[in-house]
């Protein structure tokens, strides 16, 4: 426990650490909330699993190149501009989604939201290296079992909170159709 005092008293650690797991969010509830959200909108499991397996292969794809720019021109500039991209993304994949557009349409959307998905965990990393003490193999430990627990945190917690907006707003078959509706 106190190598992870040590870490989280060093500079900008701590909040470090809260952006990190908030950061992190994401990962775990954008697929699981696209696949629910295109099923009770379409009514298909189909097309709803087909464009959020869109989404997360375009940001298998996308990633590394995201990383390679991230190391030649900073994490600042790519997170900025990613996110603003992200938010485009996820605005015109929410609009295909609602309005009922083609199945083309809310993949390339989904696509786009793909593209501009960051690896926050892999930016997450490189940030706590310098963070460490040098040749300290106790601060080795620390940073990755540290960075896995708020990694744990992030998701477990984004889990829940999709699984109790199921609970209270009910779920839908396989049909599509909410089961407290009929």
């Amino acid at each position: 426990m106190g190598s992870y005092f040590r870490l989280l008293r060093s500079p900008d650690a701590a909040t470090l650490a809260v952006w990190g797991m908030v950061g992190r969010l994401p990962i775990a509830m954008r697929s699981i909330g696209c696949l629910m959200f295109v099923s009770a909108v379409t009514g298909s499991l189909a097309e709803a699993g087909a464009v959020a397996a869109a989404m997360l292969l375009a940001q298998g794809v996308v990633s590394p190149v995201l990383g390679r720019t991230a190391d030649r021109v900073g994490q600042r500039r790519v997170l900025l501009t990613a996110a603003a991209a992200h938010m485009a993304g996820i605005a015109a994949l929410t609009v295909s989604i609602v309005c009922g557009a083609p199945l083309v349409l809310m993949i390339l959307a989904a696509v786009a939201t793909g593209c501009t998905s960051v690896s926050f965990t892999s930016f997450m990393r490189a940030v706590l290296g310098p963070l460490l003490f040098a040749g300290r193999p106790a601060g080795v430990f620390t940073r990755f079992t540290g960075d896995l627990t708020t990694g744990i945190v992030s998701v477990l917690g984004a889990n829940s909170s999709v699984n109790c907006a199921v609970a209270v707003r009910g779920g839908v078959n396989a049909d599509g159709r909410n089961p407290r509706k009929g």
